[in-house]
């Protein structure tokens, strides 16, 4: 036997470890890793920490993931399949489904039989000129797939698909039926609405492109994780679905990434882990609660709007961009860390005022960017290597004790030293180009020097003590 068609008779578990070997561990030529039952639920509480007795494949899976880490943080998959399964194998090159001369049995997969494809290179468009009804799909190899016509309906059954090929899919046509999709390798991009109901996972170097906002279908059960990425198109507008998230994405551009245009995740997002929200270009607003232990990183030069009350207690970290947000709790809990790692700015779209237990940190060569019309004041201390940047026609206030080394630039706006007490400290030098506003109640020295052609104001009952002449 070539290992084309293989039969599998009772239930049997299919395991792979993503992002590597095999899919599934279910090759088409050589040994399958094939378990009975009793094998299977051993390896899942010995892997994933769960057990496989009782409910759908899916739901198995879905408590598998949440008690041992998405598919190992996407480690480990595991479907139970009760049924007689075929696998048969595209073959041929270009050309329709319904052509027998294009599958190993000569003939096109039948109702329960798992369709493989798993082509070593090329580029080969599928027109599914059908409405099959499948245990599931595979797809490895090397290989640039498309499956062409949005009219079609592929009915996927508890294998679900999965997509482990090191080149790019199109999928354009529906996808129903109780199965799932698990991505870990390769681009899978969805470009037609689906509306399959199984755990949608991503990780080990894979990346989903929804290219349409119903491209998830009616999954309630979005994952990605470390390695992979969830890519959201131009123009796919809203998104509404419960999404876990760890890890930084595929060449670290965000676990969940908008690529420009305006798009919107409305779901709740939990960080299982430290995780990367990245958007190239445009604005991505995130509306639904973020919560869990991990850090959130935004990456990219885009703007991530944050529209919630969030919990997340790892702190926010800002590595490029915008990070727009209408209230200190979009940050995460009160005293969660904010972490300047490149040039990057919080834009501000009312009065925000941060409590003097979240410490700023602007690390080495960032630049922490406060921006808007509004009122910012920063209670807590600002601190680090790098440097301060105040920029729109709002007012920024300083009002702790601050220890950052990098300048800072004033080139809109106000920024107030102090709040009218007798805490708030200006480190180093400044560079003046709008308002420099000293408002402390006591006396106390400043040691810098301030360049620029802006205005230095003095107000409050305090001064500074020994205040340099400004220089242009």
């Amino acid at each position: 036997m070539d290992g084309r068609l293989r039969r599998r008779w009772g239930e049997r578990c299919f395991l792979s470890a993503a992002g590597g070997g095999s899919v599934f561990g279910w090759n088409v030529v050589g040994s399958a890793a094939m378990e009975d039952t009793n094998q299977c639920r051993r390896r899942m509480r010995q892997e994933g920490g769960g057990s496989l007795k009782g409910g759908s494949p899916q739901s198995r899976f879905a408590r598998i993931a949440r008690r041992g880490g998405l598919l190992a943080a996407v480690g480990l998959a595991a479907f139970c399949i009760g049924a007689q399964a075929a696998d048969v194998e595209w073959i041929g090159g270009s050309g329709s489904w319904t052509s027998g001369a294009n599958w190993s049995l000569g003939h096109p997969p039948v109702t329960g039989d798992l369709a493989r494809f798993s082509v070593a290179s090329g580029s080969y468009v599928v027109l599914v000129d059908t409405n099959p009804s499948l245990l599931g799909i595979v797809v490895s190899g090397s290989a640039a797939w498309t499956w062409t016509n949005a009219a079609a309906t592929v009915t996927s059954g508890s294998f679900g698909f999965s997509y482990h090929n090191s080149s790019t899919g199109t999928w354009a046509v529906r996808l129903a039926g109780p199965g799932g999709l698990t991505v870990s390798n390769g681009l899978l991009v969805l470009s037609v609405s689906n509306a399959f109901s199984g755990v949608t996972s991503v990780g080990g170097g894979g990346t989903l492109r929804m290219a349409s906002s119903g491209a998830l279908g009616a999954t309630s059960n979005v994952m990605v994780g470390a390695g992979g990425m969830l890519e959201l198109a131009a123009g796919v507008g809203a998104v509404s679905r419960p999404l876990m998230l760890s890890g930084y994405g595929v060449a670290s551009n965000g676990a969940l990434r908008s690529s420009s245009g305006t798009n919107a995740w409305n779901g709740n997002v939990t960080l299982s882990a430290d995780a990367g929200i990245g958007v190239a270009a445009g604005t991505l607003t995130v509306g639904g609660a973020i919560s869990g232990p991990g850090q959130l990183t935004k990456l990219g030069a885009g703007q991530l709007t944050l529209n919630a009350a969030n919990t997340f207690s790892g702190g926010m970290a800002l590595a490029g961009g915008t990070v727009a947000i209408n209230g200190e709790n979009r940050l995460g809990v009160t005293d969660a860390p904010i972490f300047f790692q490149g040039s990057a700015t919080l834009l501000g779209t009312a009065n925000i005022t941060l409590s003097a237990g979240r410490t700023v940190t602007i690390q080495t060569n960032a630049v922490a960017g406060f921006d808007g019309t509004v009122t910012w004041v920063v209670s807590g201390p600002i601190v680090g290597p790098g440097g301060l940047l105040k920029k729109g026609s709002g007012k920024l206030t300083l009002a702790g004790a601050n220890t950052y080394s990098g300048g800072t630039t004033v080139s809109n706006g106000v920024l107030e030293i102090g709040n009218g007490g007798t805490a708030g400290t200006l480190p180093g030098d400044v560079v003046n180009f709008a308002t420099l506003l000293f408002n402390r109640a006591d006396a106390w020295t400043y040691a810098g020097s301030i360049g620029g052609t802006g205005a230095v104001i003095k107000a409050g009952a305090g001064a500074p003590i020994g205040l340099p002449k400004q220089s242009a």
